[in-house]
């Protein structure tokens, strides 16, 4: 932002404009973002840390990642509850979830709900299949979570991990 009476700016700010809701269908594939960053219009409404950085966030490891070298992971060495919140969409009771992801170990819990306020109301468990370790680009799963059951007010996804010491990639 800079006056109009100056050819040079002297302070480069960047800025985003608040979401508004996103049309259904919705899609994103984590490429084009930085290690460390969140989808526009998403938030981290409960973080976790490693020595990888905090999470839940993008992370650019094309080993990793199922297509292209960006994936989402959640991710803790101490077990920290971490919570990525979605974009604001209507109706989401008759929304479903779809996404791939693959996991290291049994180690934690996911989650899909919806947020109210701050508040997180589950609204599905997920099984997620084990994946293969060292390997996680080869072993990724679909997962369809419908939200057919959620009968609250909330109109923002969310995904919440629990964890002791494990990995999400999705």
């Amino acid at each position: 932002v800079g006056s109009l009476c100056v050819d040079t700016l002297k302070t480069i700010v960047s800025a985003t404009t608040e979401c508004g809701t996103v049309a259904i269908p919705y899609f994103t594939d984590f490429e084009g973002l930085s290690t460390g960053n969140m989808p526009v219009c998403w938030t981290a409404a409960q973080t976790g840390t490693s020595g990888s950085g905090t999470f839940p966030s993008a992370y650019n490891y094309a080993s990793n990642a199922r297509n292209g070298n960006i994936y989402f992971e959640f991710e803790s060495t101490s077990g920290q509850t971490e919570v990525a919140v979605l974009p604001v969409m209507n109706n989401v009771n008759t929304l479903m979830l779809n996404f791939w992801a693959s996991v290291m170990n049994h180690n934690f819990v996911l989650e899909v709900g919806v947020m109210e306020g701050t508040d997180f109301v589950p609204v599905d468990t997920v099984n997620l299949i084990v994946g293969s370790g060292g390997n996680w680009h080869g072993s990724y799963n679909e997962y369809d979570v419908p939200l057919s059951g959620y009968t609250g007010t909330g109109n923002r996804i969310a995904m919440r991990v629990t964890a002791s010491g494990s990995y999400t990639l999705m």
